[in-house]
């Protein structure tokens, strides 16, 4: 999903980059736009990347935070427990949050791929937008993209792995 990462530099300039680079590119050049008339109020982006290997959850950018649960809550929703937050004020911010989770995935080679990915993988970026009314109501929108890279299911021969 992310294609070839090799630095945080190649996620905003090769042309193989993947998906999730593309999106998040996307997703900041839209609020750059969208905030030019306006300054910054409030809370800021922020980034959570959390994986699910053999059914336990751990905070990517936080790996002692392991074994974390799933709750639900009437004013939050789903959530995970636990799971830090990292500020994302720009598209360089969320690479970094990125490629930071990157490094504590679970991978081994695969006779195809040297590093495949072993687990399930969920990067959300929390945005929220406020506006006041001219009567003095305040409201906010808070909108949660999630990108998910999930283990697919391989033909054993054409993918044996060292570790699985």
């Amino acid at each position: 999903m992310q294609g070839a990462v090799d630095s945080v530099q190649s996620m905003h300039h090769e042309d193989k980059r993947g998906l999730m680079c593309r999106i998040l590119d996307y997703i900041f050049a839209e609020i750059s736009g969208r905030l030019r008339p306006t300054p910054r109020v409030g809370p800021g982006p922020t980034g959570v990347y959390l994986e699910i290997y053999k059914e336990q959850i751990t905070d990517l950018l936080e790996p002692s935070a392991s074994n974390l649960q799933i709750r639900e809550d009437t004013n939050r929703g789903v959530y995970v427990e636990r799971l830090s937050e990292h500020s994302a004020w720009s598209s360089s911010d969320a690479f970094h949050v990125v490629w930071k989770g990157l490094h504590q995935r679970h991978v081994a080679a695969t006779q195809m791929n040297e590093l495949s990915s072993r687990s399930h993988a969920v990067f959300t970026l929390k945005l929220e937008a406020s506006s006041t009314t001219a009567g003095g109501v305040t409201s906010t929108k808070v909108s949660r993209p999630t990108l998910r890279e999930e283990v697919g299911f391989r033909n054993g021969a054409e993918a044996e792995s060292s570790e699985m």
